[in-house]
């Protein structure tokens, strides 16, 4: 069924295709072109990408108004550049304009907003202008692409991530999906890679808790071996017990209840002997079958256990844990709050009670299956789990450096990987770079030291895949090397390894080799694959293998857009066949225009000239000409005369390559309508295309890291939690109390001061501006430039001594900022007083350092400022970030690197390929890859490597010999790497930008009363109480700095009161906790109060966390987490308080010297809570008769009487006394 939306198209091709043949038949082909529409009805049969093309486009008025918008800015632009430049004449013909009508205004305009592929009219408009107008006419169009090229293009990139973004109603289902990890007991060779995904929805059952491999088991018959039944038993109708069941659960100690049966008390053995005995009698085994085994069963007798057999046997019983006892107990606890919570929080009840049956049951159904099948838990069926040869392979392969000390960094860096991987790492990296070495001549059998270390890492790879294996298992254990699609690879190229050296191992020389007919296209293959070993440094590395995660995250949105490209490259280039077919094909001469007659010679004129020459140039286009023959050509690049050369075609125009001079060539043979065709094509195929990949990588990479499946007061909350990790406390000297130097420090730190010292700043940038530094020779005005910039410099000396006078010397060189600008301020200034110097005069170096240090300085400078920094940050952290994608792509490069040096070695020079660019050599072939990954002229580079006879030399009897390259091998390479790197790795990079720009530039909305502005509040209370500015506080300067951020924002309501105190009892815990993990240390109960210290970040991440709404900024495994620390921290809060107040009713009794009566107060903390004060003030009162009898009723009516009062605490004092009352003894406690 076709989609409603599409029933008139349904309708319309069957149409139009019916019209078409009907004027085939009578002689009429205008309308072969409609055959083309054939092809979308691949959108209507495929319902799932129809539904895609609806996400993505979203709303049908957003989508038009961006059209429009896009479409008005080019006609404006159009109209404005006819206003500016017309009339202004053509270097080869002065009668005509170079922006002669609209069209051709257009059709420029349309370049630049796409490419800047005009910058050639630029250059034209330019030369025949006056020199005051050039620097005009140049920023025009420079302004034009910058504008267009960034700010359209990102506005249709905006659009489309706006449409595939989810819902707030999708992230909220989505969060209810809890990843539950797989970890058996016998997981001892790695992590286990197992997970499942429990939803809401889920039903538990046994079909839905095991993993596949432990489905498969269950289709094959139990093979575990019974116990015999004693002889004494056969008659009654006991029922046989598991052999591997017994195994398991005996033990040394384990009871004999009814020994008295078997044996006689006068020849009872010891109790290990007799267990034994009593076994091999009874129940058949052997003496060398029993091995006591340590396992964590902690079963106390028999009976117990034949109990709990029986109930886990029965599927309406279930063994009575703590943590059922734990889960009944919170079930009670619900029952009894389920008419206060709302629905999201009975869903997390409901999910975290599905998630521990689900837990049971799976535990429970693989026990049973390990009962029933010895071999499911052993490698290769052969090695159990207690195997010494199967540990010591595991040991083998895990063993790894153990840093203790968090801050040692290159601790860190060898604790990531085993010592095996870093050995297998380091060796790939040494064999991939005697592989760059290799080229067609020298090949890695020709030398002996590189036969040495492929034989060398060869081996070494075999047995880490054998011993793996033996570790991990192949298929059915937990972290077997089939289950991961990195250890697949691994396989496969410890494989090809294998066989590339049997295969090569008597060919050597490389010309013995060459000359025999064992170069195969096998042997083309084995070398290609060869090629990938480098990518092993990523599939070892977890760090590098988490950036493939991120590319292929989103494999299933990549593969649709991939086929709604197909799609449109299948219609325009379909399109292009039937309207351009043998249209395209013209003589070389001119003057002739009909093909029949290009016969004979002509002379062809030659021009040297590349660009467009003055009116008034006297250069004769005609003054070197040369006899050449007529013949019919095409379009060196787009060719539609048959389908694949039309397919290919489109696809590089698609890529904006050279389709501007296609266009132009076929607007000649065709005629001015084709125009309308490439701006349909180019629009829908780059802007809408290429803007689709884009907002596809970065969706799958919000959705692998998480973003994308966070709410709008979770994203916001998680932006600010990154910045508070990034922040750190900003020192400001104090002010001295010397009264020169305070002076002196008030006038550096004032306003005016500061602005005077930017604009100095500023004066040597542009005085390099005015007065480039680029020549050996000084003239007269670049010694002005050294003047001035040496003079700006010694006024930032100047400022430097005041600031250290002012400061203090140790003070001021804290700051790694201020290092920085010392040692520009210094270099600068030797630098430019040797440029003024005769001596030094030649050496260009030094302007180098100078222009350097300048710009340095102008970047230190925009860290000042608030607004640049925080774009500053984005730019640093950005590249940080990427530095793994960046070392991903560069592997990547190296590959294709090594594989162009395989496939297009021989290939003869040509255009693009020449001494510099080749595949001559890999490192060769790397310059040529990094300038194909801009997308720079790719397709010369292609139909270079895919020359073709009689453009080249083909030998038969040695194809390898021959110059000529291979056209399926260069279209699938160059497309391919074009691809992986241009259209998914590249765009990485502008997801990784979006993030950090959303962390660093973040807004105030987050759902709490700690914003991202309120920093800076908290940096200066800060420095307040870190006055030896150690970036660590006390128990109690931490205490005091919540108290003064909250009387600071106003935070002084009874709920606020209760915060704090929550607030301090998270703060005791959290320095109690990481004090008491600290070596050498008092380890006192109460010593943390005065020894442990907390730091900048982790106090005010815990400030942030205690002023935010938890139920909306935390995700759902998160806010489970968090819940049951929160209902333990409000507990022991209002314990604390509770006690608080019964301290002081205790010591009001003492005090009085009368009975209570009826008119006896008492006060109530409410405005205040100090834990630390010994008595409570400001309190007000309510009449509360201190009588045990009536306490409790009228503790019931606090509320109403004092409706200030905390209402949770009030609450929880109530719960407490209901619960106390009755165990205590009143007449004892008062």
């Amino acid at each position: 069924m076709p989609p409603q939306d599409w029933v008139v198209g349904e309708f319309l091709f069957p149409v139009l295709n019916l019209v078409a043949v009907v004027l085939n038949y009578f002689g009429y082909y205008q309308l072969d072109v409609v055959y083309a529409l054939r092809v979308l009805r691949i959108i209507s049969v495929h319902s799932f990408i129809f539904d895609y093309i609806k996400r993505i486009l979203g709303n049908y008025v957003r989508f038009s108004a961006s059209l429009v918008l896009a479409i008005a800015f080019l006609i404006v632009l159009t109209s404005l550049s006819l206003q500016l430049f017309t009339g202004i004449p053509t270097a080869q013909d002065p009668n005509t304009s170079v922006l002669e009508d609209f069209p051709t205004s257009f059709l420029n305009i349309f370049i630049i907003f796409l490419q800047g592929g005009a910058f050639g009219t630029m250059l034209g408009l330019a030369a025949e202008v006056s020199a005051a107008l050039y620097f005009f006419v140049v920023l025009f169009f420079v302004g034009c692409h910058f504008f267009s090229n960034t700010i359209m293009m990102s506005v249709f990139i905006t659009f489309i991530l706006a449409n595939l973004e989810l819902t707030e109603d999708e992230i909220k289902e989505m969060q209810k999906e809890i990843t539950v990890p797989f970890d058996p007991l016998d997981d001892y060779a790695g992590s286990s890679k197992e997970t499942q995904v429990v939803r809401l929805s889920d039903e538990v059952n046994d079909e839905f808790v095991l993993p596949f491999r432990f489905k498969v088991f269950r289709f094959f018959k139990d093979s575990s071996p019974s116990v015999p039944i004693p002889i004494e038993l056969r008659d009654s109708d006991t029922p046989s017990i598991n052999r591997n069941f017994m195994f398991l659960y005996m033990k040394d100690d384990y009871p004999v209840w009814d020994e008295r049966i078997y044996v006689p008390k006068n020849i009872r053995p010891g109790t290990d002997v007799y267990k034994t005995h009593f076994v091999t009698k009874n129940f058949g085994f052997n003496q060398d079958d029993f091995k006591p085994l340590n396992l964590n069963f902690e079963y106390p007798s028999v009976v117990e256990m034949m109990k709990i057999l029986s109930a886990k046997s029965s599927p309406l019983h279930t063994p009575i844990t703590e943590a059922r006892k734990g889960a009944f107990r919170q079930i009670r606890r619900a029952s009894s709050e389920s008419a206060t919570q709302s629905n999201e929080e009975k869903e997390i009840a409901t999910l975290q009670k599905k998630i521990s049956n689900f837990l049971e049951m799976r535990a429970r159904l693989i026990e049973t299956l390990r009962e029933q099948h010895p071999l499911i838990d052993k490698s290769l069926f052969i090695f159990d789990k207690n195997n010494k040869i199967r540990k010591f392979c595991g040991l083998v392969l895990n063993s790894r450096y153990d840093n203790k000390d968090a801050s040692f960094v290159i601790g860190n860096i060898l604790e990531s990987q085993s010592y095996f991987e870093w050995v297998m790492i380091l060796l790939t990296l040494v064999s991939s770079v005697f592989m760059m070495l290799e080229t067609a001549e020298n090949m890695v059998f020709d030398q002996q030291y590189t036969t040495i270390l492929e034989y060398v890492f060869v081996c070494i790879g075999v047995t880490e895949v054998i011993l793996r294996m033996i570790s991990q298992g192949l298929i059915f254990t937990p972290s077997a090397i089939f289950n991961d699609p990195s250890d697949i690879l691994n396989v496969f190229v410890a494989i090809i390894n294998v066989i590339h050296s049997f295969y090569f191992f008597q060919v050597s020389p490389s010309n013995k080799f060459i000359n025999s007919t064992s170069y195969t296209y096998f042997a083309i293959f084995l070398r290609t694959a060869r090629c990938i070993r480098p990518f092993r440094v990523v599939l070892i590395s977890k760090d590098l293998f988490r950036v493939i995660v991120l590319l292929l995250g989103g494999w299933k949105n990549i593969l649709k857009v991939l086929c709604l490209l197909l799609i449109l490259l299948l219609f325009f280039s379909y399109f292009g066949y039937l309207s351009f077919k043998n249209r395209l094909t013209r003589c070389n001469d001119d003057q002739i225009e009909s093909l029949n007659q290009c016969q004979g010679q002509y002379l062809a004129t030659l021009s040297a000239v590349p660009v467009t020459l003055p009116t008034n140039s006297s250069y004769d286009s005609t003054a070197f000409q040369i006899l050449v023959p007529r013949m019919n050509v095409s379009h060196s690049r787009f060719f539609f005369d048959d389908f694949v050369s039309a397919y290919l075609s489109s696809y590089i125009m698609m890529t904006l390559d050279s389709w501007d001079s296609g266009m132009a060539y076929f607007k000649a043979c065709v005629g001015s309508w084709v125009t309308l065709y490439f701006y349909a094509y180019v629009f829908f195929a780059n802007l809408i295309g290429v803007s689709m990949f884009i907002g596809v990588v970065c969706q799958s990479y919000n959705i692998k890291t998480g973003v994308a499946l966070l709410t709008k007061d979770q994203r916001n909350w998680s932006d600010l939690t990154q910045r508070i990790d990034l922040t750190s406390p900003e020192f400001i000297p104090k002010r001295p109390l010397d009264v020169h130097k305070a002076r002196l420090y008030d006038i550096i730190m004032s306003l005016p001061y500061r602005i005077f010292h930017s604009l100095v700043s500023c004066v040597s940038p542009t005085a390099l501006l005015l007065y480039p530094l680029n020549e050996k020779n000084l003239e007269a005005e670049q010694y002005i430039c050294y003047i001035i910039i040496m003079a700006c410099h010694v006024y930032f000396l100047i400022d430097l001594m005041l600031k250290i006078v002012a400061f203090g010397f140790i003070t001021y060189f804290r700051s790694l900022l201020s290092k920085c600008d010392t040692l520009l301020i210094v270099l600068t200034i030797i630098v430019a007083g040797l440029k003024l110097s005769n001596q030094f005069t030649g050496i260009v170096v030094l302007h180098y350092i100078i222009i350097c240090s300048v710009t340095i300085q102008l970047i230190l400078l925009s860290a000042r400022w608030d607004a640049l920094k925080n774009l500053m940050l984005t730019f640093i952290m950005s590249v940080v970030k990427s530095l793994t994608t960046i070392t991903v792509m560069f592997i990547i490069m190296v590959v294709y690197a090594l594989m162009g040096n395989v496939l297009f070695s021989r290939v003869k020079f040509g255009l693009t390929l020449n001494r510099y660019f080749n595949y001559r050599t890999s490192y060769n072939a790397l310059f040529m890859l990094f300038i194909l990954a801009t997308g720079d002229n790719w397709s010369a580079y292609l139909f270079d490597s895919a020359i073709q006879e009689p453009m080249c030399t083909y030998d038969p009897d040695f194809p390898v010999r021959s110059d000529c390259g291979g056209k399926i091998a260069a279209i699938i390479y160059f497309i391919t790497y074009l691809l992986i790197i241009q259209q998914i790795v590249l765009n990485l990079f502008i997801a990784n930008v979006l993030s950090n720009f959303a962390v660093f530039c973040a807004s105030d909305e987050v759902s709490g009363r700690f914003k991202p502005s309120d920093i800076s509040s908290y940096i200066k209370l800060w420095n307040k109480f870190d006055k030896k500015q150690k970036s660590k506080i006390s128990r109690n300067y931490a205490r005091m700095l919540c108290l003064e951020y909250f009387y600071l924002k106003g935070y002084t309501s009874p709920d606020d009161w209760f915060i704090m105190a929550q607030l301090y009892e998270e703060i005791d815990r959290f320095i109690k906790e990481s004090y008491m993990n600290q070596d050498d240390v008092p380890k006192e109960e109460d010593s943390f109060k005065t020894h442990g210290t907390i730091s900048f970040r982790e106090l005010m991440l815990i400030l942030a966390t205690r002023l935010t709404d938890i139920k909306v900024s935390f995700k759902t495994n998160e806010l489970l987490t968090r819940m049951r620390f929160e209902e333990d921290i409000s507990e022991n809060v209002s314990s604390s308080l509770i006690w608080k107040w019964y301290k002081y009713m205790k010591s009001m009794m003492k005090n009085e010297t009368k009975n209570l009566d009826d008119s006896k107060t008492i006060r109530l903390p409410t405005e205040r809570i100090d834990l630390n004060s010994s008595q409570e003030k400001d309190m007000p009162k309510c009449k509360l008769k201190f009588d045990p009898e009536s306490l409790k009723k009228q503790l019931d009516n606090i509320k109403a009487e004092t409706p200030t009062t905390d209402p949770e605490t009030i609450d929880a004092f109530c719960n407490w006394w209901h619960d106390e009352y009755l165990a205590l003894n009143t007449s004892k406690q008062f």
